[in-house]
């Protein structure tokens, strides 16, 4: 299958499912030492906020970067960017097949690696290693749909759950409504992580706390380059306990490295706040996963 030369960024909305197809490209690296989501990493900690915090926001000059598909989909850092951490989400008449062929997508696809402008990056052990991808969102007026395509580094893990960000992996943050910016810190009743592995597995979190994610199914299938994956989501409000999304919502996204038993690295598109600024987390981590305010934004044009 080809890859759409576009930017990955559109939201739909409708009935929600996820459909994943699976693969890897190339092998990427990353500067060491921080925070994991589960604390499981070498040299940090994680979704528990323990051990030190390698973070960082701009990306690793030294780092490898997992380099694109021969043919794969020209995207763009900038792709419908109002500003930075605030995308602009098309309405679409006709929504895309969630069967994990992005063929049919035709929307801009943001870039994301460890060298993105303002992305936030935490590695949790010496590895140095660092996925790649591009993402796109569109909507429908009632549902939001999320296209990926990743390049992961081997091995891409097989936890079979809850831990998947400890397997490579996406992490999509949204909050509902978008009043993540009236939270002193945590999650809102509408805010949830959804992490989305290689193999289409699927887990929610609010914080540290697994949730169920309604209205989701995923399917995953395999690339013939066997080293890139792509994910495709469609989700509805119900899924975050809503009945409508707000005009504008909460939105982030990530990239996970894993091996299976551990989480090594991970990039966040966006961190629109921190620790330093009065916006950490009651953990004592420093990431969006533990506060939503940290998220950046999605506006659903009409």
């Amino acid at each position: 299958m080809g890859w759409p030369r576009a930017c990955l960024v559109s939201l739909f909305s409708g009935a929600s499912t996820v459909a994943i197809a699976c693969g890897l490209d190339a092998v990427g690296s990353v500067a060491p030492g921080g925070s994991g989501q589960d604390g499981s990493g070498q040299d940090g900690s994680g979704q528990d906020g323990s051990g030190q915090d390698g973070s960082g926001d701009g990306g690793v000059v030294d780092a490898q970067v997992s380099q694109p598909l021969e043919g794969g989909f020209a995207a763009d850092a900038a792709c419908n960017l109002a500003g930075p951490g605030q995308l602009i989400v098309s309405r679409v008449t006709a929504a895309p097949v969630v069967d994990g062929d992005l063929s049919d997508w035709s929307t801009c696809f943001t870039h994301l690696d460890s060298r993105t402008t303002g992305a936030h990056i935490r590695s949790f052990t010496d590895a140095g290693t660092f996925p790649s991808g591009d993402f796109a969102l569109v909507h429908d007026g009632s549902s939001i749909y999320i296209a990926a395509r990743v390049v992961g580094v081997l091995p891409l893990g097989d936890n079979g759950g809850p831990e998947l960000y400890e397997n490579d992996s996406i992490a999509i943050y949204i909050d509902a409504n978008g009043s993540y910016s009236d939270l002193n810190n945590g999650y809102g009743p509408d805010a949830t992580q959804i992490v989305i592995d290689h193999a289409g597995r699927v887990q929610g979190f609010r914080v540290t706390t697994q949730v169920a994610t309604p209205n989701m199914n995923a399917r995953t299938s395999a690339l013939a380059d066997g080293r890139s994956y792509t994910v495709e989501v469609r989700i509805d409000p119900a899924t975050f306990g809503a009945a409508a999304f707000g005009a504008t919502i909460g939105f982030d996204i990530a990239w996970n490295d894993g091996v299976g038993d551990s989480q090594v690295s991970e990039i966040s598109w966006f961190k629109k706040c921190g620790a330093s600024t009065g916006c950490g987390c009651s953990n004592g981590d420093d990431a969006p996963y533990c506060n939503s305010r940290q998220f950046g934004s999605a506006q659903l044009l009409p």
